[in-house]
């Protein structure tokens, strides 16, 4: 049986991940790294700020290193 990695390369491709930090979009965001994608995840300016988020971010960054995030609150109509 073929790997996931086999089956699907990433590789040169970007993914955006809203809330991607979170429980399921961490997952989503895990898996997308994985793949060779570079990920671009966006959360709240209080979840960027929190130590917690700020400790898997870092956790994510020395593991794969092609992830970035942004402060974008898609709720906000300004």
């Amino acid at each position: 049986m073929k790997k996931l990695q086999e089956l699907f390369n990433l590789k040169n491709k970007t993914a955006i991940v809203t809330g991607g930090l979170g429980h399921l979009g961490l997952s989503m965001t895990e898996a997308l790294l994985e793949l060779g994608a570079t990920v671009l995840v966006t959360c709240t300016k209080e979840e960027l700020k929190n130590k917690e988020t700020q400790g898997k971010l870092q956790s994510l960054k020395n593991t794969y290193g092609a992830i970035s995030a942004h402060s974008i609150d898609f709720a906000d109509k300004k």
